[in-house]
């Protein structure tokens, strides 16, 4: 079957979808309109901060620090080209980040009452795949790389065979199907409209004086019933990848959250991860929240990055390409040999587009 090279499956590009459903301000964009002139890049703490902080000290720097203002047109042109580079995406990322976009249209309809059924999530998973797949293609990242896709495999021109592209279509279709056809769906359609809690909401609370933001994918709280049921709150986290320690702890700060913001009792938390390529759900309970300790005591090394600056970090020898990931070896070796904020580490020049390849077939 021949595929177009705009669209990552052998269909035509779906234009159901609107700019407005992808492309929303996050809640960081709102504050910035709202505050134009007046930005401070003031330290947070959040799990992914901290995992980054943890990988590679360099790829912090650039990601919070170094990429400050390369949004803006007129920022610097190092800024620009980190700020970029850290909004870029790996195959592998981006078929998560579609799976929760997706899931969270599900459970959203879920709860107003709408069932549009399995087919239907998938075709939209599919339109907006192969939407986003031409925008990276098309080098719509250069303008809005905030609001466009701009993939790893594109950028630096790594072959994305005919099969690998099924096979990112399947695995999206195959994580809808077993969250669909599962009894956690199940569990959640019969629940009340009063006892949905969140979806994908972005918040903040407070530790020893520092802002921590969360994201809880899914949260619902069911009372007492009279048949002796006790009053619970379920923490959903959707997980599209492989099975990590860490995604507890993660869950852990989620359940501190809930106890600190919520004020629900840690007794009555439950955490609930959900690997959805694997239709496999692990349910636990939170200890005390020793996980929650244990990284936060992480913070009192952050103090030197806590602050905004302009100077780059101290060159050191290059990192070992097996304690980096690909994305920040790529973002590390850009930046340090001070290529143009325009310009693919592919070899094109500054003013050119991605390097363009002939039709998958």
């Amino acid at each position: 079957m021949a595929l177009d090279r705009h669209c990552i499956i052998g269909v035509g590009c779906g234009a159901s979808e609107t700019r407005g459903e992808t492309g929303r301000a996050s809640m960081y964009e709102r504050r910035q309109a709202a505050v134009a002139g007046d930005l401070r890049n003031n330290f947070s703490w959040s799990f992914s901060r901290h995992r980054v902080f943890e990988e590679c000290r360099r790829r912090y720097y650039l990601q919070y620090y170094g990429s400050w203002n390369g949004w803006s047109a007129d920022g610097p042109e190092r800024a620009r080209l980190a700020y970029r580079l850290k909004n870029m995406q790996s195959l592998p990322m981006w078929i998560g980040a579609i799976v929760h976009r997706i899931v969270e249209r599900i459970v959203s309809d879920l709860r107003n009452r709408e069932d549009r059924g399995l087919e239907a999530y998938q075709k939209q998973a599919r339109d907006l795949m192969n939407r986003e797949w031409k925008q990276s293609l098309d080098g719509e990242w250069m303008h809005k790389p905030k609001y466009n896709l701009n993939l790893f495999e594109h950028y630096y021109g790594v072959d994305v065979t005919a099969e690998e592209r099924v096979a990112a279509r399947d695995k999206v279709f195959a994580c809808l199907d077993h969250f669909m056809n599962g009894d956690l769906f199940a569990d959640l359609a019969r629940l009340r409209p009063a006892e949905w809690k969140s979806i994908e909401k972005l918040d903040q609370f407070v530790v020893n004086g520092h802002p921590v933001f969360v994201k809880v994918d899914c949260a619902t709280r069911t009372e007492p019933t009279p048949e002796g049921a006790p009053a619970r709150l379920i923490i959903y986290d959707w997980k599209t990848g492989k099975e990590a320690e860490e995604a507890e702890a993660q869950l852990g700060c989620y359940a501190l959250y809930a106890c600190q913001v919520w004020r629900v009792p840690l007794e009555e938390v439950q955490l609930m991860l959900a690997y959805l390529p694997r239709t496999r759900c692990a349910a636990s309970r939170p200890a005390p929240p020793t996980c929650c300790k244990r990284r936060t005591s992480s913070w009192p090394r952050w103090t030197r990055w806590s602050r905004p600056s302009t100077r780059r970090p101290k060159r050191t020898a290059p990192h070992s390409p097996g304690s980096l990931s690909r994305r920040a070896a790529a973002c590390a070796a850009a930046v340090s040999s001070g290529r143009s904020a325009s310009a693919p580490a592919n070899g094109a020049t500054a003013s050119s587009q991605p390097r363009r390849r002939p039709a998958v077939r």
